[in-house]
């Protein structure tokens, strides 16, 4: 099975070039899907695939995953930044203006796809350690801002309300990256009641 085998390890070292080179596209999705599915490969060779004896194979192997773990450990030491900076409230100017901050709401969807999908594949990525580390500081960070977001709502004044509901869908978005939809489903009612609530104290 030596011809199969080439073709597998090429794939996972295609793989592997392929998120380092993905590591600066816009497209938020592109780059968790490369380590998705090297993990998903790299697995599949774990369970069914015995190497005892190769060795040539087993160094290749290593080489990738050697490789693949740098460049997933690079991502996710940025995490908690990225997440920070997709949650800051927009400035708003003099005339009311403001702007969301796209491209850093990108990153932070695709180092959170990451950072989920090593919750299952942290020792086929040979990231254990950063990994654990990085989700205990996402999660924190994520939902203190998240809370903080609803609970200033009531707080803000004409445009700056515009401006401070981009945050907090924001951190919804993130949430159902990370957390899931259920949870995400539950900071859209508290979204809701949020400006319920801003409605009514405004209309007092």
């Amino acid at each position: 099975f030596a011809p199969f085998m080439d073709i597998v390890i090429s794939e996972a070292e295609r793989l592997s070039i392929l998120a380092r080179n993905q590591r600066d596209n816009p497209d938020p999705v592109a780059f968790s899907e490369a380590v998705s599915g090297y993990a998903s490969l790299m697995r599949g060779l774990e369970l069914d695939m015995d190497l005892t004896g190769a060795e040539a194979w087993k160094v290749r192997l290593a080489d990738t995953r050697r490789e693949m773990s740098q460049i997933v450990t690079s991502e996710l030491q940025t995490a908690s930044g990225a997440v920070r900076r997709a949650l800051a409230v927009p400035k708003v100017d003099r005339d009311g203006h403001w702007k969301a901050d796209d491209h850093a709401l990108d990153d932070a969807v695709r180092t959170l796809r990451v950072l989920a999908l090593a919750r299952g594949t942290a020792e086929t990525l040979a990231i254990n350690d950063v990994s654990k580390r990085t989700r205990q500081t996402v999660e924190q960070t994520l939902e203190i801002i998240t809370r903080s977001l609803l609970s200033d709502f009531a707080k803000q004044k004409a445009a700056a309300r515009g401006a401070h509901l981009s945050a907090i869908d924001a951190a919804i978005l993130l949430s159902d990256v990370y957390f899931g939809p259920e949870y995400a489903a539950q900071l859209r009612r508290s979204r809701q009641a949020a400006i319920a609530a801003a409605e009514a104290a405004h209309a007092a």
